[in-house]
Formats: C-alpha cells, sequence, structure tokens
C-alpha cells in the first residue's frame, strides 16, 4: 500500500470509527462507564480496509479471508 492510500483510507477509518461517539458514553443504561467508540467499529473498518487492497489482487475476495492472517513461514526458521 502506497503512502497516499494509506493516507486515504485512515481518513475513511477516522470517519467511520471516530466520525460518530456513542450518545451518553460516560454511563450507559446500567451506570457501567463505557468506551466512548465502539470497538465493533473499529475492528470492522480495519477488516474493510483489508479487503479493499485485498480485492485489488484477488476479485472474489471474501471478508473472512480479510480477517485471517495468511503468512507464508520461512525456512530458515528453525535454523540453529
Amino acid at each position: 500500500m502506497s503512502i497516499d492510500e494509506a493516507l486515504d483510507q485512515y481518513l475513511v477509518v477516522g470517519n467511520q470509527v471516530f466520525g460518530h461517539p456513542r450518545i451518553w458514553h460516560e454511563r450507559s443504561i446500567l451506570f457501567c462507564p463505557r468506551a466512548k467508540f465502539a470497538s465493533r467499529k473499529m475492528k470492522a473498518a480495519i477488516v474493510q480496509v483489508i479487503l479493499n487492497k485485498l480485492r485489488q489482487t484477488c476479485p472474489n475476495a471474501t471478508p473472512h479471508m480479510a480477517r485471517e492472517e495468511s503468512l507464508e513461514m520461512r525456512n530458515d526458521l528453525n535454523r540453529v
């Protein structure tokens, strides 16, 4: 991902997550403190960024593929 693409996605994530704070975030119905921003929105926004980039190389990518971490193991990892 280039720097320009990263900055664009940063703005998208920022608007999705931090653009809409919870109402009455200091106290909920049961008077327990809550976070001002929902963590579910952050997780969904990050998955969407990964999915958008993944679909550039694999057009039929699914959200499940964006949630998985597919890293190739190095051959020399177990070397002594």
